[in-house]
Parts: C-alpha cells; sequence; structure tokens
C-alpha cells in the first residue's frame, strides 16, 4: 500500500511538471517601455536585451514562476546625452549594476484575473512588487503585457528633483516561446 501511494505522489508531480512550459523571452518581439515627467513633459524610453525564464501552466499557477532580466546598458530615451547620463553612477550605474531584474510568480485575485507577485530589482535593491497582467496565446507562445507604476527613488535611481518626477509608469509586452 505505500508503495503504491508513492507512486501515485511521483506520478501526480511528473504531470504537473509535463504540464508546466518553459518558456523563453524572444527579445526581437517584446519591450520594455517607460514614461516619466521631466521638466512637465513626458519623457518616454525604452529597453531592451531581454532574458530570463518562465515556467508557465496557467492551470496549476501555483508551479508557475517568471524570472526575467534586462541590460540596463541599452536604455534608450532618444537623447544620447541624457541616456550616457542615465548610465552613469548617479542613476543606474550599469558599470556597477548592468541588469534589471523581475522574478516571482502568476496568481489570480479574487475576481479571476492575473497578477504577477514576486520581486523588482535594480541597482542591488530588491523590493516586493504586485501588479496585473494579461496573457493571450500567440505564434506558439505566450504574449504577457502588463503595466504598473514605480518610484525611482526606492531603488536610489536618481536623487530628488523638482523637475524629475519621482514616480515612473513601466509598459511591459514579454513575448514568450
Amino acid at each position: 500500500m505505500k508503495k503504491c501511494l508513492i507512486f501515485f505522489i511521483l506520478l501526480s508531480c511528473s504531470i504537473a511538471l509535463r504540464a508546466q512550459q518553459k518558456l523563453t523571452p524572444v527579445a526581437a518581439q517584446s519591450s520594455i517601455n517607460f514614461i516619466i515627467r521631466n521638466f512637465g513633459f513626458n519623457t518616454r524610453g525604452d529597453l531592451s536585451g531581454l532574458k530570463g525564464k518562465l515556467y508557465f501552466d496557467k492551470n496549476h499557477l501555483a508551479q508557475s514562476s517568471f524570472d526575467i532580466t534586462v541590460d540596463v546598458a541599452t536604455i534608450n530615451t532618444g537623447n544620447s546625452q541624457r541616456d550616457k547620463h542615465l548610465l552613469a553612477a548617479d542613476y543606474f550605474d550599469v558599470a556597477k549594476y548592468p541588469a534589471i531584474r523581475i522574478a516571482g510568480k502568476p496568481v489570480l485575485n479574487k475576481e479571476g484575473k492575473f497578477l504577477f507577485q514576486g520581486t523588482l530589482t535594480i541597482k542591488n535593491i530588491t523590493r516586493v512588487i504586485t501588479f496585473p497582467f494579461t496573457l493571450s496565446a500567440q505564434n506558439q507562445g505566450y504574449l504577457f503585457e502588463a503595466s504598473f507604476k514605480i518610484n525611482r527613488l526606492t531603488y536610489q535611481v536618481g536623487n530628488e528633483s523638482a523637475v524629475l518626477s519621482d514616480d515612473l509608469k513601466v509598459m511591459l509586452k514579454v513575448m514568450a516561446k
């Protein structure tokens, strides 16, 4: 009887692991954009160089996880002088901290909508973050989309400023296959 119980437990674990899909972000089909107020105007930018792993099973979210990084050196605001300044020590300090990392798990909230719960690490400062996301099956993979706000000062990106907003909006589109 004991052997039978162990067999069923192992079989259940095996089936759950097979249902879970290991996905890899497709950098060319993904985007990370941001908007921040600077001198009263919206300044837009983006990051690229997306890497990582996603384990996803929408029917067993507890077994799913996301672990994605983005290359900070790819920051592009359309102004090369500003981009160079953002890479310097007083902002992202890309020489010391070359990547931004987001890791965690998807969950369903009470309304049946997907939420990401995990951590965001910028400049080796890790904070808990939760935000809603959508997903759609596309091209033999999934497109994950989300937008959320963060406070740049929480991650020691720049200093307090009368002209630069503390908060910025991040928009993610991650295609994973």
